[in-house]
């Protein structure tokens, strides 16, 4: 798609509805990527790529919440200021139309308030609050919302923003989130509850030293876009020399490094999109791992 003539505070909308495979495994993860790019001066390219990860689920309550990421963040992305993605989708399944939705959902302490940003939303929203106790309160007045026996593609509605957890943090804690949706003035009604742990991803490397077999590299983020950092073991010092391989065994980078105590940044401006083997090398050993760039 493409838009022109855009004006500062306008804002385009793509709705895609797409269809499961019938042989689709319940369970199964997917990730659905997006990106915008422009030939204007753009003052922040970190919000031009979006991806929604999920798991595809049978009969579902289409009052639902969900997040993204759905594993959560790790530490790294929690310090570098990476948000969680909050939608809240509800559908009118009464008999009349909804004259008025109000949705409430109480914002976990483990969230930095200050950071919310409202993101889309499929009718206008008419009133947005912070109410006593961190209850963030969305209201739809004259939303005109049809029951779904009437007209099912036009009974659902959704509201999403983003919120970024507070970079000082307990590792334990899973933040729990939920909203309750109300249509005129029937009782509400409460979505599932969302958890967003403190992520750790798996570590996908190997070693040519079997003394140095406990000894991995860890990659965040991964996938990544515009740049990763590499963390190697704790015990590893000094100089270090990082070669990266493409799909076919190409050596497409090398690159010397004084210090490898701190996280080694890599940037992604000269890699295309594709899996890519990390070699290191330093007097301690060699490790190696993949990581997905993704432009």
């Amino acid at each position: 798609w493409e838009f022109n003539g855009i004006d500062i505070f306008d804002k385009k909308r793509v709705i895609i509805e797409g269809y499961i495979d019938s042989f689709a495994t319940l369970g199964a993860p997917f990730e659905i990527k997006g990106y915008f790019e422009t030939t204007n001066v753009d003052q922040s390219i970190s919000n031009n790529h979006y991806s929604i990860k999920d798991t595809i689920v049978g009969s579902y309550d289409p009052n639902e919440k969900t997040v993204s990421p759905v594993q959560g963040l790790t530490k790294e992305e929690i310090a570098d200021g990476q948000e969680l993605v909050y939608t809240i989708y509800f559908q009118n399944t009464g008999t009349y139309q909804a004259d008025r939705v109000r949705i409430t959902d109480k914002i976990d302490t483990a969230l930095n308030i200050q950071t919310l940003r409202i993101l889309d939303a499929s009718h206008r929203i008419t009133k947005v609050d912070l109410l006593p106790g961190q209850l963030l309160q969305f209201i739809f007045d004259n939303i005109a919302l049809p029951d779904s026996n009437a007209n099912e593609p036009q009974s659902h509605g959704f509201v999403s923003f983003a919120i970024q957890r507070n970079k000082a943090f307990r590792e334990s804690h899973s933040v729990p989130n939920n909203a309750a949706i109300y249509f005129d003035f029937n009782q509400p009604i409460i979505t599932n509850t969302t958890i967003s742990p403190v992520y750790k991803p798996s570590i996908i490397s190997s070693t040519f030293d079997l003394k140095q077999e406990n000894e991995k590299l860890t990659f965040s983020p991964n996938p990544a876009t515009d740049l990763f950092q590499i963390f190697t073991p704790k015990r590893w010092n000094g100089k270090g020399k990082v070669n990266i391989y493409n799909n076919i065994g190409q050596m497409v980078n090398s690159l010397q490094f004084d210090d490898i105590t701190k996280p080694i940044i890599i940037s992604t401006t000269n890699l295309s999109s594709g899996i890519y083997s990390i070699h290191l090398k330093t007097n301690k050993g060699q490790s190696s791992g993949q990581i997905t760039i993704i432009k």
